[in-house]
């Protein structure tokens, strides 16, 4: 893990595949309502690069007070299949 400030406030970290998907499953474990917003970003964005598919073009994932657990539970809001029912997009 590298980490990097710079002068304008903003803060990169460069994280290998094996340390995002501990993060993301860190946050995961704790219910949404308990996390900062920003918490609850940074989860979504390491779901977006840790996962083997894209998840499925229909699927809405900010539902605010609701588990992670429950999220990927949810069906997809354009076919109303399981969000891991649904080919993923392309």
């Amino acid at each position: 893990m590298q980490i990097n400030r710079t002068s304008n406030g903003t803060v990169h970290v460069a994280l290998t595949v094996e340390e995002a998907a501990a993060v993301r499953d860190d946050l995961g474990q704790i219910w949404a309502s308990q996390v900062s917003t920003a918490g609850d970003q940074l989860h979504s964005l390491l779901e977006s690069v840790t996962e083997d598919e894209p998840a499925c073009p229909g699927f809405e994932k900010e539902y605010q007070g609701v588990s992670d657990a429950k999220r990927r539970l949810a069906n997809c809001k354009h076919c109303r299949q399981p969000r891991t029912a649904h080919p993923a997009s392309a």
